[in-house]
């Protein structure tokens, strides 16, 4: 346990660097401790998830890669969507869907708002029917980031959450059938075109 907590305290720092260096017009300190608080509870849900799935280095680098991968996409398309994209709102703001594009600033405006969390659940928000998606988002940036709009913070989840359910699916996988099985569908879902571009935007598919 001690191994997996030095592992993902010393990534969620390298991550969180990152994603605080590239989201610009923020104070880097503050998106730096709010990135890497997400990343290192991210990193330690993977690495406790691979410890007790028992698999070996062919899971942690599936697992590894998933994360990092839609992570990845998610910001360096958002930041090239801006430059090469499309002279419209959506690609502008640096979103990849104008589903992402609405909700996540939904989330914001009631982050910023005096109005609490659940009232996402019982007002009428077009973007998010059922109101979850927005309230974990506006609950991030109220708690973490209330000082400007970090919308890189939750690509850490929308990354994360997949690569967590690969662990579960490759588990089952290996019980039910056997360790070739298991890796080859892992892959597949890890490496997956459609559910890379969703887990890389702000969506609710991904959760």
């Amino acid at each position: 346990m001690r191994n997996r907590l030095i592992f993902s305290l010393l990534s969620a720092l390298l991550l969180g660097a990152a994603v605080s260096a590239l989201s610009t017009g923020a104070d880097f300190w503050r998106g730096w401790l709010a990135a890497s608080l997400l990343a290192f509870l991210a990193v330690l849900a993977l690495s406790s998830a691979w410890k007790w799935a028992g698999g070996g280095r062919g899971l942690a680098l599936m697992v590894a890669l998933a994360f990092l991968l839609r992570l990845g996409v998610g910001i360096g398309a958002s930041l090239a969507v801006q430059t090469y994209g499309y002279d419209e709102k959506v690609q502008k703001a640096g979103y990849l869907f104008s589903d992402a594009y609405t909700r996540d600033l939904d989330a914001w405006a009631l982050a910023q708002s005096d109005k609490p969390v659940w009232s996402s659940f019982q007002q009428d928000f077009v973007s998010d029917q059922y109101g979850g998606a927005i309230a974990l988002s506006t609950l991030i940036y109220r708690t973490l980031s209330p000082d400007a709009h970090r919308r890189f913070l939750i690509l850490i989840l929308t990354a994360a959450l997949p690569a967590l359910g690969l662990v579960f699916f490759w588990r089952a996988l290996r019980d039910r059938w056997n360790d070739r099985i298991a890796a080859l569908a892992g892959w597949l879902m890890a490496l997956y075109p459609e559910g890379i571009l969703l887990g890389a935007a702000q969506l609710r598919e991904p959760f």
